[in-house]
């Protein structure tokens, strides 16, 4: 029931002290707006570290930063650190290191308007980040280089298999989303054992990608083609070194490396870091991404239901009497920031939502809550579980929060992440709920005045009936929470099947997806259909990269489109009356877009008039009153493109709760929500999300959806 993002803020050196917390809050801003939160944790890193903790990395930083979901780090100046630091690996490259952030994905687009040696360059440079020929990352212990003698110096490159296939992988994805395309860049004709080798496990990768047409060409080479014909590349693999070189060169060639955007990622987390100390890079970025909070405040638990067949509608906020959910659903998720709140506010909201879900029909509740919930006695877990089941008149409940595909799992009671004690791993000293006890029985007993009992997974094991009677003899016990094991996904499909019955049941997202698997409802996931009839619009208010090539591919398939003049309102032309005047005119069988993005010289202009905070509020206003007026005048497909835009547009519509549907791109569903109008197929996208052609694509160009 958690509705928290959570987000590490590493201010760095120099303007970062700046330029972060302006990125922090204008995240934020587009959060509440969008009815979700992010918890902002601030660590110590870079130079204020040196003095408060004698290293520019505390480990109190790293063990942080392990159970955030990303973060956001500002420019280091690592050069100006005294000794030792000064010579040691500067802070980005501990943490890239650290965290095994194997992929710097490297985008470079010339954007209209900016002096470029190519203007129509748009490409993505897939560096592989962990080895190669870079001595402060490609070792274990110690660097890579070093003087045997004095006069000689030595430098060794590594190449393995294991990290040039996942980070192939990442660029051949990534080449499929896009324009099918991948040049992997080498040296084999003189690096024959260390770059023969990257080029050929990328080619051996490239046999399960039929439809991405592979090329390459040495180092050497590519930098001339880059020079000559950037607009040719789409997807560029390659080494370290050689991918620094390149991703410098491409930036530089697409117009600066000034607004040239960075990302380190591993599979399952990723850091925006400032490149080069330029503040594009940060306030651009796509970590702290608004959108995604509005769909996965609680997505994870959402996604289970769904992954398990279910039609999952999702309410932001603590519902109320106003809250409607959408037609026909299975399960409803309600979004509660309750993981860190004290107990007797987490009982109350939890209690609201329990209401609510049972005046909506809602036949069982499950309580979700994360595998680090505060494991004092003053956590609120116990409570709130005590407290449902009071309300529900329930004697007992079934606890699992296993997540095996995210490492975490129950044995013996006791919580592990991967092969560690979740009490002795990083996660430990989380700065909001430190997990110091993995002994999930002993802990909880703290938290409730009912008995607490364990199924262990020798029981899980013979199935469910067997679950099933473990639970009727623990209540004619008096026990009341039941802990259960849990290691494989098989184990939480048999728990999901036993609680199935049981009024309350507590537990992580993985739990949830048991019992959606043991729904009679549940079914293999399908897309819920978008409407062939009623009118489409696109109506974007972000101004990243993306959305302007989406703007871009959108003007090239021939489809209406109208740009609105924030300053021409600003100035007391009826902007609104025009654009709804010209949309009155269109093909009604035709997608339209109507947008207020514009590219960064553009946006220059109007700030500079208007200011920021003006500038911003007027699109925002823009947009939603807008969004109101197309619906009424029979729009039923609305893609909406940026963070902030959604929440003006979703508010104005009075939108509180929405059914998520069918994906049109990685991160970027349909979702289908009730208006005072009627019914609404709603897709809100963040600025860099999605592929160029998504506009065209998921709406159809010719009034019928595809």
């Amino acid at each position: 029931m958690s509705s928290t993002y959570r987000l590490g803020v590493l201010e760095g050196d120099g303007i970062g002290p700046e330029i972060v917390p302006a990125s922090v809050e204008i995240a934020t801003a587009a959060a509440q707006a969008a009815g979700v939160t992010v918890d902002w944790v601030t660590l110590p890193l870079c130079a204020a570290a040196i003095d408060t903790h004698g290293t520019p990395v505390p480990q109190e930083t790293t063990q942080a930063l392990a159970d955030l979901d990303g973060w956001l780090l500002g420019p280091h100046d690592s050069v100006s650190y005294p000794e030792p630091h000064k010579s040691a690996l500067n802070p980005s490259g501990t943490l890239r290191k650290h965290f095994q952030l194997f992929a710097n994905i490297r985008p470079a687009k010339s954007f209209p308007g900016a002096t470029a040696v190519c203007d129509n360059a748009d490409l993505v440079i897939v560096r592989e980040n962990t080895e190669g020929f870079y001595a402060d990352r490609n070792t274990y212990a110690g660097t890579g280089e070093f003087s045997p003698v004095e006069g000689v110096a030595i430098a060794m490159g590594i190449i393995t298999r294991t990290a040039t296939e996942r980070v192939a992988r990442v660029a051949f994805d990534l080449a499929r989303s896009r324009r099918k395309k991948l040049t992997i860049v080498h040296k084999a004709n003189v690096l024959k054992l260390t770059t023969g080798l990257f080029r050929t496990v990328c080619q051996e990768v490239a046999q399960d990608y039929p439809d991405v047409a592979v090329d390459d060409f040495h180092i050497d080479a590519m930098t001339v083609h880059l020079v000559r014909r950037a607009q040719d590349f789409d997807v560029i693999v390659t080494e370290n070194m050689f991918g620094d070189i390149l991703s410098d060169l491409a930036g530089e060639i697409s117009g600066s490396l000034g607004t040239a955007p960075s990302i380190n990622a591993s599979a399952t987390t990723a850091m925006a870091q400032a490149s080069h100390g330029s503040a594009p890079d940060i306030a651009g970025r796509n970590i702290a991404n608004p959108v995604a909070m509005i769909l996965s405040g609680a997505m994870d638990v959402a996604a289970a239901f769904r992954r398990a067949g279910l039609r999952t509608a999702l309410v932001f906020g603590t519902p109320d009497t106003t809250s409607a959910l959408p037609a026909d659903y299975d399960a409803a998720v309600v979004a509660l920031k309750s993981r860190s709140t004290p107990a007797d506010q987490a009982v109350s909201e939890s209690l609201d939502a329990q209401r609510w879900l049972w005046a909506k029909g809602a036949a069982q509740v499950y309580f979700k809550y994360c595998s680090t919930f505060d494991s004092t006695p003053q956590g609120n877990i116990g409570p709130v579980a005590d407290a449902l089941l009071d309300a529900a008149g329930a004697g007992i409940t079934l606890r699992c929060p296993a997540s095996p595909p995210n490492g975490r799992t129950v044995y013996q009671g006791h919580l592990f992440v991967h092969d560690q004690l979740l009490s002795d791993s990083p996660l430990r000293h989380h700065p909001l709920n430190p997990m110091t006890d993995s002994a999930l029985v002993r802990l909880l007993s703290a938290q409730t005045s009912h008995r607490v009992a364990l199924i262990d997974r020798s029981t899980v094991r013979r199935g469910t009936d067997a679950v099933r009677d473990a639970l009727v003899a623990h209540h004619q016990d008096g026990v009341r929470h039941v802990i259960a094991d849990a290691i494989t996904d098989d184990d939480l499909a048999v728990l999901g099947g036993a609680c199935l019955e049981l009024p309350v049941v507590a537990g992580a997202a993985g739990l949830a997806e048991g019992i959606g698997h043991a729904c009679p409802d549940g079914a293999p996931a399908t897309g819920d259909p978008v409407p062939r009839e009623g009118r489409a619009a696109v109506l974007a208010g972000s101004c990243s990269a993306r959305t302007l090539e989406q703007i871009a591919h959108f003007h090239a398939a021939g489809l209406p489109s109208l740009h609105l003049d924030v300053l021409a309102d600003a100035a007391g032309r009826e902007v609104v009356d025009e654009a709804l005047a010209w949309f009155d005119t269109q093909d009604p069988r035709l997608p339209v877009l109507i947008y207020a993005s514009a590219s960064p010289e553009e946006l220059a202009a109007v700030p500079a008039q208007l200011g920021v905070a003006e500038a911003a509020a007027r699109v925002e206003e823009l947009l939603g009153v807008l969004a109101t007026h197309l619906v009424e005048r029979g729009v039923r497909r609305l893609l909406v493109a940026g963070g902030e835009t959604s929440g003006a547009v979703t508010t104005a519509l009075g939108i509180r709760a929405v059914l998520v549907g069918e994906e049109a791109d990685p991160g970027v569903p349909w979702t289908h929500a009730t208006t005072k109008a009627g019914d609404l197929f709603l897709m809100l996208k963040s600025g860099n999300f999605g592929a160029p052609d998504l506009f065209t694509r998921a709406l159809g160009s010719s009034g019928e959806a595809r």
